[in-house]
């Protein structure tokens, strides 16, 4: 895990914001230190069906004369502190690789209590974890792989979930609530839901993902391509203020975060784009694209090595995208964005996202709002808070409960692993027991501010625009 740069970010900001705080001791006589104990060992888990997490990166220096530059470090800071407190802590992932671990064994129970093969199904992480971009809150998918095909494996999951529930396995007793397991989908892609008892995790399986793999390995590729350290942050930022305005959520007219971060590796690729020197320009250039240049109307998001935008393709298909309630339907999209899968063209990720113009409307808005109080914002330091700083204008700040829970989550943990081995049913227990309650909290915090949908162009000029601001579509990306 790389978890250095995001150490010394929160080290740095501690400087920052206790300027009077000396950590250099070489000149001071060295004080009395009582007898040091023995270090206790604890069971470390590496997580080795995760991918690297992206670094994030360091903090800016204030060394600039002209206030408007100071004042875009000022929001770069902002960015990178909410970026460091929004990203996965090494003790979350550590629980998700044993979440792994253990379901495995689970099914391998269960192929042994049904006489099936050892290797008659396997379990691979796919979704947000895969992509490097898990959250504290993101759910853990699972693809429950089978031989089978179409209803026989989803009888194989439906057997497998029954069986769970029915008690005939202890750990998934003690590791899972089974009475909140519940099965969802889109007709084409169904899936199981189970909460775990501990860590405010829920287990999604989900029945043979096509091109999991390949679509994992290839956008990681983007990643490293393209500048991770900014596209990370930029990703886990804006994932949480997608989230609280619930444009984070595919069953409401929104994407989920695969889509998102095709967006921001989409608006980094294309040609003639702005030089990104820092965090707080990845931000802004993000703003400006996706609330002005790109034109759903005629552009298809479609990432491949070569080339990011294609024409909008209207033969894709996807599962029948769920309708608008009757009094939202004023704020559909006639035209939403559109987001093809990189290794299934026909396959439109975005085919539900009604809440497209919704979105941009907000973006358009959030520029707008960034520029004033850059203009407005009070220079006190290289760091301003979250609350009256330049993302206060529209970002609420992370509830002081979530950190508060997720902080007890991994000091649970950290006394599990030391006091009992995690391959024994003690540990397990011991989890169960001392879980932390899952705290309640209000995501639908609002801006600030009155944020209206309105038509960004207009039905005639949707037919005739053939054009593509940023040249020719499909063209070359840097």
């Amino acid at each position: 895990m790389s978890n250095n740069i995001t150490n010394w970010a929160y080290q740095q900001a501690i400087k920052l914001l206790n300027p009077n705080r000396n950590d250099d001791h070489t000149a001071q006589a060295p004080a009395p230190q009582a007898p040091q104990k023995p270090e206790i060992k604890r069971h470390k888990i590496s997580p080795t069906d995760f991918p690297e997490t992206p670094s994030l990166p360091a903090l800016s220096v204030a060394g600039e004369k002209n206030k408007q530059r100071l004042r875009l470090h000022l929001l770069n800071n902002e960015l990178v502190l909410l970026a460091c407190r929004l990203a996965i802590k090494p003790e979350e992932m550590e629980y998700r690789q044993f979440l792994v671990t253990q379901m495995r064994g689970i099914v391998l129970d269960f192929c042994k209590a049904r006489n099936l093969a050892q290797d008659a199904i396997t379990l691979r992480v796919v979704g947000s974890h895969a992509f490097s971009l898990g959250r504290h809150n993101s759910g853990l998918d699972l693809e429950f792989r089978t031989d089978n095909t179409g209803v026989k494996a989803e009888q194989m999951l439906d057997s497998f979930s029954m069986w769970m529930k029915h008690g005939a396995n202890q750990t998934a007793n003690t590791l899972l609530n089974l009475n909140r397991m519940r099965k969802g989908g889109d007709g084409l892609r169904p899936y199981v839901q189970v909460p775990t008892r501990f860590g405010g995790v829920s287990v999604f399986l989900r029945v043979n993902v096509p091109n999991a793999a390949a679509a994992a390995a290839s956008f990681r590729t983007y990643l490293k391509q393209n500048r991770e350290d900014l596209q990370y942050p930029l990703m886990l930022v804006l994932a949480y203020y997608f989230e609280s305005r619930f444009f984070l959520d595919p069953e409401d007219g929104g994407i989920n975060m695969f889509c998102l971060a095709h967006m921001v590796v989409a608006s980094a690729q294309r040609e003639h784009r702005p030089k990104n020197l820092n965090l707080c320009d990845t931000f802004m250039d993000f703003l400006q694209f996706y609330s002005g240049v790109y034109q759903a109307q005629s552009m298809a998001i479609f990432i491949r090595p070569n080339f990011v935008f294609v024409h909008r393709k209207h033969t894709a298909t996807n599962a029948k995208p769920k309708p608008p309630p009757p009094d939202r339907k004023s704020l559909t999209s006639k035209q939403p964005i559109q987001i093809l899968e990189p290794h299934d063209p026909e396959n439109d990720m975005t085919a539900g996202a009604w809440r497209w113009e919704e979105m941009r409307c907000e973006l358009m808005s959030i520029s707008v709002i960034v520029k004033e109080r850059l203009e407005l914002n009070t220079i006190s330091g290289i760091n301003s808070s979250l609350t009256n700083g330049v993302l206060g204008g529209f970002i609420p700040p992370p509830p002081r409960v979530v950190q508060d829970y997720r902080d007890a989550v991994a000091r649970v943990w950290v006394k599990a692993c030391t006091l009992h081995d995690p391959n024994t049913p003690e540990f397990l227990t011991f989890l169960a027991s001392e879980a932390p309650v899952v705290p309640i909290t209000q995501s639908s915090a609002q801006p600030p501010v009155k944020i209206e949908t309105i038509s960004l162009i207009s039905d005639d000029e949707a037919d005739e625009n053939d054009g593509h601001p940023l040249g020719p579509v499909g063209g070359m990306a840097r």
